[in-house]
């Protein structure tokens, strides 16, 4: 009875999931090591050091053989404790690769948690093509930027996406609170909401519930960027804290360029970070009060120093943005604007040598 308890026992501690089973197998040595150690001191008189080295050389089976057991109570420990830390020894190893292994499968299946901030978050896996050219964008202006992957359906990440460095997967629902915490989406710059199915008119829905729940585990601290399927649908949105991108965007593109030669060409510089220069939101400052006239005259003089070049493209007021403004319209201070600069543009400088004309 004792024998079948014990053995119950010891087969519970060994078959414990991941670090648990580590420790305690480590712990189970420990123990015997000591019990080795105390055994061979009492039986065969050695001294602590002596008996620790008895001890190690016979569990790790390197056995010198300059130390043998002379009594019978020696021989007897080393057979007992020995033989059980040679297993155990063997089972500590298993253990060590079984978790090791362990911690792998859930960052590929998505069950680890986000260990990077300051980065970015998906929800719903767009597609392999998408996703490779949306994190290649990101780091060709902020390199190396951590993005996390977050999905209710994909099992894990295809070979391409997990070859990008500090790429992230979380398996989880979007109705799940413990997704958002295991995202770690509040400790990210942006929170991006690709659509359940992309031309579904019908993930609108999916996507403003999904919306409103990261604005509420944020408290509106991280920016909510979200794809917009059918743009009737947009009024959905209005009283939440997000920005719009509509899905159809490549179509307008297209109708674009149908109408007006190479204007999708320059639209599409505009917005690869990869480009020669590319849109850019700056704060106003010094300059709230002034004309757009004023303005865009200043810019031009600026331009012509050589140092820093700045065109500006539109004023934007109350989230809504003013293309070509009126030249006698007034920057005030809730205003952004949108200019087009390349990636190494520094907007305060710009706007102290703006000042100083």
């Amino acid at each position: 009875m004792v024998i079948n308890y014990a053995r119950s026992w010891l087969r519970r501690l060994v078959d414990s999931p991941g670090l648990g089973r580590l420790s305690n197998i480590a712990g189970i040595i420990f123990i015997t090591f000591l019990c080795m150690i105390g055994g061979l001191w009492f039986f065969e008189h050695e001294s602590l050091w002596d008996a620790c080295w008895h001890a190690w050389q016979t569990m790790t089976t390197v056995g010198y053989g300059d130390m043998p057991a002379q009594s019978i109570g020696g021989k007897i420990v080393i057979i007992v404790f020995g033989t059980m830390g040679i297993a155990l020894l063997g089972a500590l190893f298993s253990a060590i690769f079984d978790y090791r292994q362990s911690l792998i499968n859930q960052k590929i299946f998505g069950f680890m948690e986000n260990p990077y901030k300051n980065g970015y978050v998906i929800f719903n896996y767009p597609g392999d093509y998408k996703a490779t050219k949306f994190i290649k964008e990101l780091r060709s202006y902020e390199p190396d930027v951590p993005v996390c992957i977050i999905d209710s359906l994909l099992e894990k990440l295809p070979d391409s996406i997990l070859a990008l460095k500090n790429v992230h997967y979380i398996r989880g629902e979007a109705l799940d609170k413990d997704t958002y915490s295991r995202a770690a989406i509040d400790k990210n710059e942006a929170v991006v909401v690709f659509p359940l199915v992309g031309g579904q008119p019908s993930s609108d829905g999916v996507t403003h519930m999904t919306v409103t729940l990261i604005n509420k585990f944020t408290e509106g601290k991280t920016r909510v960027i979200y794809v917009l399927v059918d743009p009737r649908n947009s009024w959905m949105f209005d009283d939440l804290d997000c920005t719009r991108v509509f899905e159809s965007f490549e179509l307008l593109a297209i109708v674009q360029e149908c109408q007006d030669v190479h204007s999708a060409s320059v639209a599409e510089n505009l917005l690869l970070n990869s480009g020669s220069a590319n849109l850019k939101t700056v704060i106003p400052k010094h300059i709230v009060g002034w004309t757009w006239h004023e303005f865009m005259s200043k810019t031009l003089l600026v331009n012509q120093k050589g140092s820093m070049i700045c065109n500006p493209l539109a004023l934007i007021r109350n989230g809504e943005n003013e293309l070509c403004p009126a030249s006698n319209i007034k920057i005030l201070d809730s205003d952004l604007l949108s200019v087009v600069a390349f990636n190494s543009f520094k907007w305060e400088v710009f706007e102290d040598d703006l000042i100083k004309l």
